[in-house]
Protein backbone atom coordinates (compact mmCIF):
# COMPACT_ATOMS: atom_id res chain seq x y z
CA UNK A 1 0.00 0.00 0.00
CA UNK A 2 1.68 3.46 -0.89
CA UNK A 3 1.91 6.48 1.82
CA UNK A 4 -1.24 7.90 0.00
CA UNK A 5 -3.51 4.92 0.38
CA UNK A 6 -2.77 5.28 3.68
CA UNK A 7 -3.30 8.45 4.69
CA UNK A 8 -6.30 8.20 2.61
CA UNK A 9 -8.07 5.10 5.14
CA UNK A 10 -6.25 6.93 7.93
CA UNK A 11 -8.11 9.26 7.16
CA UNK A 12 -11.51 7.74 6.72
CA UNK A 13 -11.25 5.86 9.80
CA UNK A 14 -10.48 8.83 11.83
CA UNK A 15 -13.70 10.52 10.61
CA UNK A 16 -16.57 7.63 11.33
CA UNK A 17 -14.70 7.62 15.14
CA UNK A 18 -15.45 11.17 15.58
CA UNK A 19 -18.78 11.26 13.89
CA UNK A 20 -19.87 8.42 15.96
CA UNK A 21 -18.61 10.60 19.03
CA UNK A 22 -20.72 13.52 17.94
CA UNK A 23 -18.42 15.48 16.29
CA UNK A 24 -21.37 16.10 13.52
CA UNK A 25 -23.78 17.90 16.14
CA UNK A 26 -21.06 20.00 17.39
CA UNK A 27 -20.21 21.20 14.04
CA UNK A 28 -24.03 21.31 13.15
CA UNK A 29 -26.25 21.76 15.90
CA UNK A 30 -29.69 21.48 13.65
CA UNK A 31 -28.42 18.18 12.72
CA UNK A 32 -30.50 16.26 15.25
CA UNK A 33 -33.38 18.11 14.72
CA UNK A 34 -33.02 17.88 10.67
CA UNK A 35 -32.68 13.80 10.94
CA UNK A 36 -36.15 13.89 12.95
CA UNK A 37 -33.98 12.54 16.43
CA UNK A 38 -35.31 14.00 19.22
CA UNK A 39 -37.38 16.65 17.59
CA UNK A 40 -38.19 17.83 14.30
CA UNK A 41 -37.01 20.54 12.32
CA UNK A 42 -39.20 23.38 11.69
CA UNK A 43 -39.34 25.68 8.84
CA UNK A 44 -38.04 29.34 8.77
CA UNK A 45 -40.51 31.86 9.32
CA UNK A 46 -41.23 33.04 5.62
CA UNK A 47 -42.65 37.06 4.64
CA UNK A 48 -42.24 40.25 5.30
CA UNK A 49 -43.89 43.28 2.88
CA UNK A 50 -46.64 42.60 0.60
CA UNK A 51 -48.10 44.25 -2.11
CA UNK A 52 -49.99 43.37 -4.71
CA UNK A 53 -52.01 44.94 -8.17
CA UNK A 54 -55.20 42.78 -9.77
CA UNK A 55 -58.07 43.72 -11.91
CA UNK A 56 -61.13 42.18 -13.23
CA UNK A 57 -64.71 42.22 -13.24
CA UNK A 58 -66.55 43.22 -9.94
CA UNK A 59 -71.01 43.84 -9.75
CA UNK A 60 -72.10 46.50 -7.14
CA UNK A 61 -75.83 46.47 -5.31
CA UNK A 62 -76.04 49.89 -3.21
CA UNK A 63 -77.37 49.44 -0.08
CA UNK A 64 -80.30 51.49 0.46
CA UNK A 65 -81.32 53.58 3.67
CA UNK A 66 -84.99 53.21 5.31
CA UNK A 67 -85.26 49.99 2.27
CA UNK A 68 -85.89 46.49 3.50
CA UNK A 69 -83.98 44.22 1.61
CA UNK A 70 -81.74 46.42 -0.08
CA UNK A 71 -78.21 45.83 1.47
CA UNK A 72 -74.97 46.61 -0.37
CA UNK A 73 -73.26 43.80 -2.07
CA UNK A 74 -69.82 43.84 -3.94
CA UNK A 75 -68.47 40.93 -5.33
CA UNK A 76 -64.98 40.80 -7.53
CA UNK A 77 -62.63 38.50 -9.72
CA UNK A 78 -59.91 39.17 -10.97
CA UNK A 79 -56.01 38.36 -11.96
CA UNK A 80 -52.63 40.02 -11.19
CA UNK A 81 -49.48 39.88 -9.76
CA UNK A 82 -48.65 39.63 -5.45
CA UNK A 83 -45.80 39.61 -3.57
CA UNK A 84 -44.82 35.88 -2.67
CA UNK A 85 -47.55 34.56 -4.79
CA UNK A 86 -46.45 36.33 -8.12
CA UNK A 87 -49.41 35.32 -10.89
CA UNK A 88 -52.69 34.90 -9.23
CA UNK A 89 -56.01 35.30 -9.35
CA UNK A 90 -58.27 37.11 -6.61
CA UNK A 91 -62.19 36.28 -5.81
CA UNK A 92 -64.25 38.03 -3.19
CA UNK A 93 -67.42 39.77 -1.48
CA UNK A 94 -67.88 42.66 0.80
CA UNK A 95 -71.60 43.00 2.36
CA UNK A 96 -72.87 46.36 3.58
CA UNK A 97 -76.19 45.37 6.08
CA UNK A 98 -78.31 47.53 8.01
CA UNK A 99 -79.02 48.13 11.67
CA UNK A 100 -82.23 47.72 12.60
CA UNK A 101 -82.71 47.25 9.04
CA UNK A 102 -82.94 50.71 8.14
CA UNK A 103 -79.88 52.14 8.40
CA UNK A 104 -76.68 50.74 6.32
CA UNK A 105 -73.65 50.63 8.20
CA UNK A 106 -69.54 49.87 6.64
CA UNK A 107 -68.15 47.36 4.47
CA UNK A 108 -66.67 44.17 5.79
CA UNK A 109 -66.47 40.64 4.05
CA UNK A 110 -63.43 38.02 2.96
CA UNK A 111 -60.95 37.55 -0.18
CA UNK A 112 -58.87 34.94 -1.21
CA UNK A 113 -56.06 35.42 -3.01
CA UNK A 114 -54.77 32.22 -5.27
CA UNK A 115 -51.54 31.38 -7.15
CA UNK A 116 -52.22 30.73 -10.24
CA UNK A 117 -48.71 28.27 -10.61
CA UNK A 118 -49.91 26.69 -7.25
CA UNK A 119 -53.84 27.00 -6.61
CA UNK A 120 -53.35 24.92 -3.23
CA UNK A 121 -51.00 27.95 -2.02
CA UNK A 122 -53.91 30.55 -1.64
CA UNK A 123 -54.30 33.49 1.41
CA UNK A 124 -57.65 34.12 3.06
CA UNK A 125 -58.06 37.69 4.10
CA UNK A 126 -61.05 39.34 5.92
CA UNK A 127 -61.87 43.18 4.44
CA UNK A 128 -63.24 45.96 6.46
CA UNK A 129 -63.84 49.70 6.97
CA UNK A 130 -64.17 52.00 9.81
CA UNK A 131 -66.48 54.25 7.96
CA UNK A 132 -70.36 53.39 8.08
CA UNK A 133 -70.60 56.70 5.57
CA UNK A 134 -68.75 54.40 2.50
CA UNK A 135 -71.74 54.02 -0.36
CA UNK A 136 -69.66 51.65 -2.82
CA UNK A 137 -66.03 50.46 -2.18
CA UNK A 138 -65.02 52.01 -5.52
CA UNK A 139 -62.50 54.68 -4.84
CA UNK A 140 -61.88 53.67 -1.19
CA UNK A 141 -59.35 52.19 0.87
CA UNK A 142 -60.15 49.83 3.22
CA UNK A 143 -58.42 47.59 5.65
CA UNK A 144 -57.51 43.72 5.63
CA UNK A 145 -56.57 41.42 7.81
CA UNK A 146 -55.24 37.60 6.94
CA UNK A 147 -56.88 34.98 8.59
CA UNK A 148 -55.01 32.33 6.98
CA UNK A 149 -54.79 30.42 4.04
CA UNK A 150 -53.76 26.90 2.78
CA UNK A 151 -50.56 24.75 0.95
CA UNK A 152 -47.75 27.00 2.43
CA UNK A 153 -49.62 29.80 3.65
CA UNK A 154 -51.92 27.68 6.11
CA UNK A 155 -50.79 29.69 8.94
CA UNK A 156 -50.38 32.92 7.41
CA UNK A 157 -50.87 36.12 9.20
CA UNK A 158 -50.61 39.90 8.36
CA UNK A 159 -53.07 43.26 7.46
CA UNK A 160 -52.65 46.22 5.64
CA UNK A 161 -54.92 47.98 3.27
CA UNK A 162 -56.65 47.97 -0.22
CA UNK A 163 -57.85 50.35 -2.29
CA UNK A 164 -60.91 49.59 -5.26
CA UNK A 165 -60.89 51.71 -8.15
CA UNK A 166 -63.90 50.86 -10.88
CA UNK A 167 -64.13 52.07 -14.63
CA UNK A 168 -67.49 51.92 -15.67
CA UNK A 169 -70.34 49.25 -14.34
CA UNK A 170 -67.78 46.27 -14.13
CA UNK A 171 -64.39 47.16 -14.35
CA UNK A 172 -62.11 47.74 -11.84
CA UNK A 173 -58.57 47.25 -10.49
CA UNK A 174 -57.41 47.34 -7.14
CA UNK A 175 -53.54 47.56 -4.69
CA UNK A 176 -52.66 45.81 -1.62
CA UNK A 177 -50.17 47.09 -0.06
CA UNK A 178 -49.41 45.74 4.14
CA UNK A 179 -47.29 42.58 5.50
CA UNK A 180 -47.56 39.14 4.95
CA UNK A 181 -46.04 36.53 7.60
CA UNK A 182 -46.22 32.47 6.83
Amino acid sequence: MTYLGRSRSAFCIAALLLSGCGLQASLAPDSVAASGVGGSRVAPASGGAFSGAYSGGYSLTLCVNGYRGHDGSFTFNGAGIASFLHRSTESGVMKRGKINQNLCVGWGGTATLSSSRNPQNQIVMDIFSHSATIDSPCGHVFYYSVTGGSGKFANASGSGTVSFTCSGSTSYTDRWSGTLNY
